[in-house]
């Protein structure tokens, strides 16, 4: 019996993936990692230093002080582009790679019982099994649908309509309690 008055047989799911269930992983994981300091970082500096050869370029051509109002144009739009772009791929391709890599990974497509206390968490279907600590996961992210848990880069898909309330708050305090990086 757990903290929360679950016994051992509440804390075991049935859980059946689809392909939208690891798109919409997918667009989870995408909107954290656009968001993140270190992407914004990252794709500012990009920016930064394709302008800065794009003004030494149209330098060499000459006096570029008529181009000015151009240039701010410009500037503005391809700062709107860099930040853009993987948006639109990602929108654009990531139900059809879902897909893919659904069909591709069969034990993805089969039922699967997962299990969790305040020691760690357990996956298993007919392929395998997948044994892990709360401890060794880096980091948890959730939305409406779904809580992603990472060990390395590779997340986990737990689907909030596989839980009740009540496994969704022993499932939450059981990683908060044992990793404190997983639930803020």
């Amino acid at each position: 019996m757990s903290d929360t008055g679950l016994t051992d047989a509440a804390r075991r799911i049935s859980i059946q993936l689809t392909a939208d269930d690891l798109a919409r992983a997918n667009m989870l994981q995408f909107r954290r990692t656009i968001g993140s300091r270190r992407t914004v970082i990252r794709l500012v500096i990009f920016w930064a230093i394709f302008m800065a050869i794009f003004l030494l370029l149209l330098s060499l051509l000459g006096d570029i002080s008529t181009l000015l109002p151009f240039l701010a144009i410009y500037a503005v739009s391809t700062l709107v582009g860099v930040f853009a772009v993987p948006l639109l791929v990602v929108l654009s391709f990531n139900g059809r790679a879902a897909r893919k890599r659904f069909a591709r990974d069969k034990p993805m497509q089969v039922p699967r019982t997962m299990e969790w206390d305040e020691s760690g968490y357990r996956s298993q279907n007919q392929y395998g099994s997948f044994i892990m600590p709360w401890q060794e996961f880096i980091r948890a992210e959730e939305n409406d649908r779904y809580i992603l848990i990472y060990s390395v880069e590779n997340f986990r898909i737990i689907p909030k309509r596989s839980l009740s309330d009540g496994q969704l708050h022993d499932l939450m305090n059981c990683m908060k309690n044992s990793n404190q990086k997983l639930v803020k």
